[in-house]
């Protein structure tokens, strides 16, 4: 089964209450390849995504976090924290590595997930990039992504 990485983005689309165009075309798209798709992929999220959903600022995060109930769940390992340093550290990522975007796409590309899903079109075209580098990796330099990472720990499903 085809398995994606589902970022922040995707699931703040779907409960959003804006009213503008672009957020009422994200939110209609969100929700309807939700409702009609979500079955046919293996779906992960880290625990940055919680981290970011449950964040007090965030004013819809109890029903985006509902969204979660039997995802998968990645670890953010040691592994994930060092890569996503290192994309801040290179420019391949905005800073800070600790949290976002950086993380996301460390922890979509370790897990080797074959897509990133949401709407941040800068996070997901440095996953396509990054992935495609680790890949090229000897394993000595990270490698071990382009066939499933071996320390792949998924939390328990939501």
């Amino acid at each position: 089964m085809i398995s994606v990485y589902v970022e922040t983005s995707f699931f703040s689309a779907c409960v959003t209450d804006r009213g503008d165009p672009q957020s009422i075309v994200w939110r209609d798209t969100s929700r309807r390849w939700w409702q009609t798709h979500r079955r046919r992929f293996d779906l992960c999220i880290s625990e940055e995504v919680i981290a970011e959903l449950s964040a007090p600022g965030f004013m819809h995060g109890p029903e985006a976090l509902e969204m979660l109930a039997g995802l998968k769940i990645a670890k953010l390992s040691p592994e994930v924290q060092g890569l996503a340093s290192l994309l801040v550290k290179e420019k391949v990522m905005p800073a800070p590595s600790t949290s976002g975007d950086a993380i996301h796409v460390a922890a979509a590309t370790l897990y080797a997930t074959d897509y990133l899903l949401g709407w941040n079109v800068k996070t997901s075209g440095q996953y396509q990039q990054t992935r495609a580098s680790c890949q090229n990796m000897p394993a000595a330099r990270g490698g071990p992504a382009a066939n499933r990472y071996s320390g792949f720990t998924l939390g328990a499903s939501r």
